[in-house]
């Protein structure tokens, strides 16, 4: 450093001047203080503790989720996961009695309805490395303002040790994928009026409300 050389005492003949000792010695102490006081500067500090943090992360590239229409083999798996959602939805249950609600009985029928008509929809199921992790239901509609087959989506549920994990999401997005290759133009479904976290979930994954109010009626 062309600064250092202007201000330290030049040595000559092998003889280190008094001055420049002195010199030398408190440029050294000041460098000393100058580095101990960058080094007391706060530093951050993630709140989470580095297990949960490590967690996270192997959580969100490690799991693989799959998505496919209940086949034979699944109707168990099937029957286990909806019949929980209903039995457990608060919001399902305020309106159980309007849909005419058969209970388990109602359920099995119905599962053994898209079996044996998957022309009219299917129960659509999300796995991933521990098993399902997630399902809901399809049927099939004709929208007469677009001339095309839509589809009424129902019964969205996420097994509770898997949610937050984006299987939800996923389960959405392959369901979207596979009714794009059967040329189904839209999805419908419902929210219940007193449910604002489900309407935060479709509408980040696209669904638009229609400020409408769903009706039953029993015949």
């Amino acid at each position: 450093d062309l600064r250092l050389r202007m201000e330290l005492p030049v040595m000559r003949r092998g003889i280190i001047a008094p001055e420049m000792v002195l010199g030398l010695g408190s440029w050294v102490l000041g460098l000393w203080a100058t580095t101990k006081s960058k080094d007391r500067r706060p530093k951050t500090k993630d709140p989470r503790p580095l297990s949960q943090f490590r967690n996270s992360l192997w959580h969100h590239w490690a799991v693989a989720v799959t998505c496919r229409k209940m086949r034979a083999a699944d109707v168990r798996d099937a029957f286990e996961m909806l019949s929980d959602f209903l039995r457990a939805d608060e919001h399902y249950l305020a309106s159980s009695q309007a849909y005419g609600d058969l209970g388990l009985q109602g359920l099995n029928n119905a599962l053994d309805l898209f079996l044996e008509t998957p022309e009219l929809g299917f129960v659509w199921m999300a796995h991933d490395d521990s098993g399902v992790a997630g399902v809901c239901v399809v049927c099939y509609a004709i929208s007469t303002s677009m001339g095309s087959v839509v589809a009424k989506l129902d019964d969205v549920s996420v097994k509770p040790d898997r949610r937050g994990k984006g299987i939800g999401s996923e389960l959405i997005k392959q369901l979207k994928e596979q009714l794009r290759r059967e040329d189904v133009t839209r999805i419908d479904v419902a929210v219940h009026l007193q449910n604002p976290e489900a309407r935060r979930f479709y509408e980040k994954a696209g669904f638009v409300a229609l400020n409408e109010e769903r009706l039953s009626c029993l015949i």
